[in-house]
């Protein structure tokens, strides 16, 4: 094993919190993307830029974590990403959210891509991209700079669930 193997991660005892203990509570809130100004509110249904630390990694798995012992369902979050060196700038100087070309130049909304999940390169899977299900998770295999999550659509949720990111070199 090399040096300082398994010392270089994001998420340092598993997955990283991107949307922690989402219930109910933001059912109501719909967010049509990407041609929105913005994707969501922040803090509530998105994330805005989160895990820079990992600049660079190729290796990113994502999946939603049930929370308590209801069972979990109604819930979508889609993951984008972006190679824009303004959401790592942006992150350092601690401005979290994403930007108009009136409040910052940091990061445009069209600067994030949805992430490709590998089922869309045929057949059905249990990795996608928007995450739907418990249980469920999308592993990506691309440098970044950043990523974000964004609830897009809950309909009659159940259950509460924690929204996690894990990335290794």
């Amino acid at each position: 094993m090399a040096s300082g193997a398994g010392l270089n991660r994001v998420g340092q005892r598993g997955g990283e919190i991107l949307l922690y203990h989402v219930n109910a509570n933001v059912s109501a809130i719909t967010v049509t993307v990407p041609t929105a100004p913005s994707y969501g509110t922040l803090g509530a249904n998105d994330s805005g830029i989160i895990m820079p630390e990992g600049i660079g990694f190729t290796k990113w798995t994502f999946q939603i974590l049930q929370v308590g012992s209801t069972a979990a369902s109604g819930y979508s979050f889609t993951l984008y990403g972006t190679v824009s060196q303004g959401a790592y700038t942006a992150f350092q100087n601690g401005r979290t959210g994403v930007f108009t070309a009136t409040t910052s130049p940091d990061v445009q909304p069209v600067n994030w891509f949805q992430l490709p999940a590998p089922s869309e390169q045929g057949g059905t899977a249990v990795v996608v991209n928007p995450l739907t299900a418990v249980g469920q998770v999308l592993t990506v295999s691309m440098p970044l700079v950043a990523v974000r999550a964004v609830l897009t659509a809950s309909a009659t949720p159940l259950g509460t669930v924690d929204l996690v990111g894990f990335a290794v070199p």
